[in-house]
């Protein structure tokens, strides 16, 4: 990780170079990024979608397939203006991650704010791990 941020800083925006494929042009394979927690009973994941309109993000869980999709729009000039750098992605996108148990898409909870999705997804219940009692005969 630290050998990755060695060369970023020679140049303005090298960084951006170090990472080819998220800021490819021809589709955004690794957009938008994601934190997964997992617990016994539910996962929660975060993922950064800024200047996204979150009447334009679908979300959908099937099986043990979670796929995030959505459309950034383009920014426009206003005026006679021209553009002297676009670095902020815009266009459709679509990401799945494969989880380690199947969901309950009923009871999946899903809330948008400052530009963080944050997915609650509990474990259907015939996966949840059970306590098992021993008798002693």
């Amino acid at each position: 990780m630290f050998g990755l941020m060695e060369g970023a800083g020679r140049r303005p925006f090298d960084l951006f170079n170090t990472f080819p494929s998220l800021f490819a042009e021809e589709g955004w394979s690794e957009y938008p990024l994601m934190n997964v927690w997992a617990g016994a009973d539910e996962l929660v994941v975060t993922s950064e979608l800024p200047g996204i309109d979150p009447r334009k993000i679908d979300v959908s869980v099937s099986g043990d397939t979670l796929t995030i999709s959505g459309d950034r729009e383009m920014e426009n000039s206003k005026d006679d203006r021209s553009w002297l750098r676009r670095e902020r992605l815009s266009g459709s996108f679509t990401r799945s991650l494969k989880l380690p148990y199947h969901i309950d898409a009923a009871k999946v909870r899903a809330e948008y704010s400052l530009g963080v999705l944050k997915l609650s997804l509990p474990r259907v219940e015939e996966e949840k791990p059970r306590k098992i009692t021993v008798t002693v005969s």
